[in-house]
């Protein structure tokens, strides 16, 4: 197994694309640390492994509390942030607070995770962001996320020639089927399901094809500094 022994923390594992992160992970062999906002979410998360895993709630929002996890972990090989949310919507139309609040979510997040975690990575180990494919591709109504994307993607590559041995790398999910879509307001269900019927593979990717990508990046020992597209070729367009 690829990850036999080896501890994978995994930042938003409660859910979605974390989650499926971290159970691709702990198939191969590797011991699992989960952190979210909800200790309810983490407990049930939990019992989908086949293995005891370490949950641990978290704010990402938060830099002293992502220092204080970090410290609590101790040493580990690899790191995976996939937490942070964004809201489109029109330059003109999006208060300060909002486009605030979605650097602070999932830049900073991302960000912090990366600075506290350092420290305590293994020498041969890896991070992995999370970025969009609204940061290769705009739409209108996406500066933000678009921006937001684009900084983690800037800060991927700036940390993988700062941090070596350490590989860094990044995936830009498209539209997979995780909870956040199926809560959105019907209005943008109905515009997502319209790009994907766009899509050169005419349909939405699932979690798993996600966590696949990060087990690839995770074992890779000559991947960094990449962006890795998952999006159905939405960015070929």
């Amino acid at each position: 197994m690829r990850l036999e022994n080896q501890k994978v923390v995994v930042i938003g594992g409660s859910s979605g694309l974390g989650l499926a992160s971290a159970l691709a992970a702990e198939s191969e062999g590797a011991k699992i640390v989960i952190a979210g906002r909800s200790q309810e979410k983490l407990d049930a998360a939990s019992k989908l492994f086949k293995s005891k895993i370490e949950t641990i709630p978290l704010d990402l929002s938060d830099e002293k509390e992502i220092g204080s996890f970090f410290n609590k972990i101790g040493n580990f090989n690899h790191l995976v942030v996939t937490g942070g949310v964004t809201k489109p919507g029109s330059i003109l139309e999006l208060d300060a607070k909002t486009v605030r609040d979605s650097f602070e979510s999932k830049f900073w997040g991302q960000y912090f995770s990366a600075k506290y975690a350092i420290p305590h990575l293994a020498k041969n180990g890896s991070i992995v962001f999370f970025s969009g494919v609204f940061g290769m591709r705009p739409r209108p109504n996406t500066a933000v996320l678009t921006a937001v994307n684009g900084a983690i993607e800037g800060l991927t590559r700036a940390l993988a020639v700062e941090i070596a041995p350490i590989r860094v790398n990044v995936i830009a999910p498209g539209f997979i089927k995780t909870e956040r879509i199926a809560n959105m307001p019907e209005k943008n269900k109905q515009e997502i399901e319209k790009l994907i019927a766009e899509l050169p593979l005419k349909k939405s990717g699932i979690p798993e094809n996600v966590a696949q990508s990060v087990l690839y990046l995770l074992t890779n020992d000559y991947a960094t500094g990449s962006t890795l597209c998952i999006d159905g070729g939405y960015s070929l367009h």
